[in-house]
């Protein structure tokens, strides 16, 4: 590789860094709103004119009495103030901001390094690819608000986890296409190591998936003269999705330490050994943020946290995976 390819490689590879940084932010952002029942509280997908928040008294005003026909206002929050309304309205527009900057901070370096000829074939199809999921993210995102303005006090939880997927989809791609520029690798067959590597990159994330309906499964309690004509969650399911949460962290935190102890202290390349226990430090890590967050009287603080956890799990996951791709003597299972 000559000196200008490797410049435009890294100078790629920086920048798609710094859209992972964003994406691991608004995931954050996404999570406080869910957190603080924000969700709901604009009524409207308006995607180029909602840029601008309401800023006259008259504005807000207007704003609020939309708010005030949903079921959550009138079963949840039917004493909440304007000023009240005021603070669930800034998360879930700081939200749809970011997301709208994102795409911004996304497209036009991608539209500069295009045209001048920064990119493969095989990459300028990958990069496009990220960004029509990016753009559909945002649709997806009104998909689920969409949900909880009629005959729910919250968002549907399968349109959550949805939300939640892409996002995380789109965080391993553009993470993966960086390293594979910081990091290239050369071709190799798909040998254990990385199928094992693959495995539990796509059992996180199943568990991703999982720890979002949890969250989304969880709902309000609400008396049952409010409840008519709502769908409320199931208690028992709810019960079932956390059980499957549980059950599977401490699956793959089994399968991560049985695949870390069978590397170390064999004859591999540092990076091999390193990923792996990354990984299994995490993902302890994880498991007892986890566990801490279920039981904690900080829903907000220690919700955040678990959920910072599944990000740094998941990008170590993603490193992992591309550091399989590094062919060594044996073929450690």
């Amino acid at each position: 590789m000559n000196i200008n390819a490797h410049k435009n490689d890294k100078a790629v590879a920086v920048w798609l860094l710094v859209i992972v940084a964003l994406i691991c932010a608004i995931i954050l952002v996404g999570g406080a709103t869910r957190l603080t029942n924000s969700g709901l509280s604009i009524t409207q997908w308006l995607p180029v004119s909602g840029i601008l928040p309401p800023t006259s008294p008259e504005e807000w005003n207007e704003a609020f009495r939309q708010y005030r026909q949903i079921p959550q206002y009138r079963i949840v929050n039917p004493d909440m103030t304007l000023e009240g309304f005021k603070t669930i309205y800034w998360w879930e527009w700081t939200h749809r901001a970011f997301g709208r900057f994102i795409g911004v901070a996304f497209f036009l370096p991608f539209a500069w390094f295009a045209l001048r000829g920064y990119f493969s074939a095989a990459m300028l199809a990958k990069l496009a690819l990220i960004f029509l999921l990016g753009a559909g993210q945002g649709a997806l995102g009104w998909y689920m608000v969409a949900s909880g303005l009629q005959n729910r006090i919250d968002v549907d939880p399968y349109r959550l986890a949805l939300h939640l997927a892409m996002a995380f989809l789109l965080l391993g791609l553009c993470l993966h296409s960086a390293l594979a520029l910081l990091r290239p690798v050369p071709p190799i067959r798909w040998s254990r190591d990385r199928w094992v590597a693959g495995a539990i990159l796509l059992a996180l994330f199943v568990q991703i998936l999982l720890g979002a309906l949890v969250a989304g499964g969880r709902g309000e309690s609400v008396p049952p003269a409010l409840a008519q004509g709502i769908a409320l969650p199931s208690p028992r399911l709810a019960a079932a999705l956390l059980a499957a949460h549980q059950s599977l962290a401490y699956g793959i935190v089994a399968a991560v330490l049985l695949h870390t102890g069978l590397l170390v202290g064999k004859n591999a390349p540092k990076p091999a050994q390193t990923s792996r226990l990354l990984l299994t430090g995490a993902l302890l890590v994880q498991v007892a943020l986890g566990n801490f967050a279920l039981f904690s009287a900080m829903p907000l603080a220690t919700g955040l946290l678990h959920q910072a956890g599944a990000i740094v799990v998941f990008i170590v996951a993603v490193f992992h995976f591309h550091e399989a791709r590094r062919d060594f003597p044996g073929d450690f299972p």
